[in-house]
């Protein structure tokens, strides 16, 4: 079969998922606002589930998954914080350092936390990253301004996640 290239940018046929240059993004995923704008909270020194979840089903084994994301968050401890993470449900090889951390510093205010994850795909199927936090010292540690918003207010708490399929 050949490969055809499409008015839409699509390309398809016979060898069209080993098309184009290593770098270029063969898949771009915005994760729903009303997944990652809701707040959780955790009070342990531990990783914590947020069911905040970011999926995409690689083209690709070789090619590399990029997460990029941002959360607002809290720690109600003046000398507290936390830690955020993308935690991979189901294998692939992680390639740099996959945790972001937030300390209050002797304050209490509300910070943007930038969370970026890397890893070579290692299968097409489908996955699951899941978003997990960690309290560091003491106190409750947040992501997500405010609780309880509808689905309509949901950009209220600033939140966003991404993820990339990335040809190698």
């Amino acid at each position: 079969m050949a490969i055809t290239f499409h008015a839409n940018g699509d390309v398809t046929g016979s060898g069209a998922a080993n098309f184009g240059a290593s770098g270029n993004i063969v898949q771009y995923v915005v994760v729903p606002p009303n997944n990652v704008n809701n707040r959780r909270s955790h009070n342990a020194d531990s990783w914590y589930g947020t069911s905040v979840v970011a999926s995409i089903t690689p083209t690709n084994a070789n090619n590399r998954i990029v997460i990029d994301s941002a959360f607002c968050c809290y720690s109600d401890n003046s000398n507290g914080g936390g830690y955020l993470s993308w935690s991979n449900q189901a294998g692939g090889t992680n390639i740099e350092l996959q945790k972001c951390v937030m300390y209050t510093g002797n304050t209490t205010d509300w910070n943007m936390v930038p969370v970026r994850f890397e890893q070579i795909a290692g299968t097409t199927s489908q996955l699951n990253f899941e978003l997990n936090i960690w309290r560091y010292n003491a106190g409750n540690f947040y992501i997500g301004w405010a609780s309880a918003q509808g689905d309509s207010t949901t950009d209220l708490n600033g939140a966003y996640a991404h993820i990339m399929e990335i040809k190698v």
